[in-house]
């Protein structure tokens, strides 16, 4: 599950609304398979109560934050791929994700770009790795 915040975003009535169906996604699993996006900095001090998972997650896990200047968007990309790590193979995936995958209706995938420039992973994770 990839999630991602703007400003704009987490002041609208719809944020913690995805943050929740971003969570129900990840049924099963951890907020660590929450991949979180920063589009521009957002104080996590300044959000609402409401937003505590959110609030933890801006404190606790490491974050992709999109790089402001275009030189480094590309550098981005890198990160964001060495986040998702490999494809899997759909003839090894079990009969549960293969059942979730052919109720999918339709998905659309984009071609990222293959330069590496640089861009920095922010926050730290729950295991201490950056």
């Amino acid at each position: 599950v990839i999630f991602v915040l703007s400003r704009s975003f987490v002041n609208s009535d719809w944020c913690n609304y995805e943050l929740y169906f971003a969570q129900q996604r990840a049924i099963g699993k951890t907020f660590s398979d929450v991949i979180l996006i920063v589009k521009e900095p957002i104080d996590p001090t300044s959000l609402p109560s409401k937003f505590c998972k959110l609030k933890r997650m801006l404190n606790t896990k490491t974050y992709l934050e999109w790089p402001q200047q275009p030189t480094e968007q590309s550098f981005f990309w890198v990160q964001l791929r060495s986040v998702l790590g490999k494809p899997n193979n759909i003839k090894e995936r079990t009969a549960s994700q293969h059942s979730r995958l052919s109720s999918v209706r339709s998905a659309s995938l984009i071609e990222l770009p293959q330069d590496q420039n640089s861009a920095e992973i922010k926050g730290t994770e729950e295991d201490g790795h950056q």
